[in-house]
């Protein structure tokens, strides 16, 4: 990242100096008995906590991984808090406190792009915001509708019906789209894709090539990856809040975690996304878009100018490693849900903190 002058990279200096700053403005709000002093101070500690497992998931090599659980430099994460829904009065609010809550803002819209599920696998936590966020697209067809429907009934309590409310329809949901130049196009709610995989270490050598095959539905919470990488096969499979990391060879075996948050919406990647140029892929003319995760990685995806459909994604990493993925072929279809069923041997997995799935082999979580 240095050598490459990117401006997204943070020193280890500048973000001390930042923690030192937020402290001493910290120290002069209690000092000053200021009104507000408790909900300041609990805005700063929930955007650490954010920042380090953000940073911890996407940021840091399974080497670097490694070390600081080798070492005993940490033994657990943060859990990722609760986006506070909280409103304070702007008048009178002292320059400092600003600055933490704009801080705050800021890493909140980092994880806006997932779903919270609760314990009993509900996106949402309930009917209600279960439909509201899904099927996630704009002007969904009517399958993805019907498909929505089933999956919050299915795993979600309808406090409407039980209270006598109404159900809340989505039979005519969409999302508004912004109207601009050459507004990148959504990718469809369901589909498949066959792709490969290119990964470039920090350290600038190859991190393999990998064969895939991928089926991803949003209206099902649900997103499958089946990599082939020196004729083994690995299964990472996402469904609402649980991984599922399933390792094909000698035997299968396979390791759970709950993640507590849903893959990500296709529509997500569109929203916000800046226009970059025009490159050509394998002789295929692309528009080139780049969406920005504040202070977090660059997502440069292409898509073919003939028709829209996906060609190549690019992601950058802090540490200036890359994830390639050049599309090879892509569908949107609708997809039976039995594909994103953990198979038997999910059945009793072994439950893993995040910490300890990522430092297996070949984890790549992508939500």
């Amino acid at each position: 990242m240095k050598k490459k002058n990117d401006n997204r990279r943070i020193s280890s200096s500048q973000m001390l100096g930042d923690f030192q700053e937020e402290h001493n403005t910290l120290k002069n709000l209690r000092e000053m008995n200021y009104s507000d002093t408790l909900y300041i101070s609990d805005l700063a500690r929930d955007r650490k906590c954010i920042q380090s497992v953000m940073r911890y998931a996407h940021h840091l090599t399974d080497y670097q991984r490694g070390n600081l659980h080798s070492f005993g430099l940490i033994e657990a994460l943060p859990l990722l808090p609760i986006p506070t829904t909280e409103k304070k009065s702007e008048f009178g609010r002292i320059h400092g406190s600003q600055m933490i809550i704009n801080a705050y803002t800021k890493t909140i819209s980092a994880m806006q792009c997932h779903a919270g599920v609760d314990v009993k696998g509900c996106p949402g936590e309930n009917f209600e915001s279960c439909v509201s966020i899904c099927p996630g697209v704009p002007d969904p067809p009517p399958t993805l509708i019907a498909n929505c429907k089933a999956t919050c009934t299915e795993f979600c309590p309808d406090i409407s019906k039980s209270v006598g409310g109404e159900v809340a329809d989505i039979s005519t949901a969409s999302i508004p789209i912004e109207a601009q130049k050459n507004e990148p196009p959504y990718w469809g709610g369901s589909w498949q894709v066959v792709m490969s995989r290119n990964t470039t270490n920090p350290d600038g050598s190859d991190g393999g090539f990998r064969a895939c095959l991928r089926w991803y539905d949003w209206s099902r919470f649900a997103l499958r990856t089946d990599c082939t990488r020196n004729g083994v096969t690995t299964i990472s499979l996402h469904v609402r809040g649980m991984l599922y990391q399933i390792f094909t060879s000698p035997t299968q075996t396979c390791f759970a975690t709950d993640l507590g948050i849903t893959p990500v919406s296709p529509y997500w990647l569109q929203e916000g996304a800046k226009f970059v140029g025009v490159e050509k892929i394998n002789e295929v003319e692309t528009y080139v878009w780049d969406k920005k995760e504040p202070e977090g990685d660059s997502h440069l995806f292409k898509v073919a100018t003939s028709d829209g459909r996906p060609v190549q994604m690019l992601t950058t990493g802090r540490e200036g490693e890359k994830n390639q993925k050049d599309y090879v072929n892509y569908m949107e279809i609708d997809l039976k849900a039995d594909i994103f069923d953990p198979p038997p041997s999910c059945t009793h997995a072994k439950q893993l903190k995040l910490s300890e799935m990522l430092s297996l082999p070949d984890v790549v979580i992508e939500m």
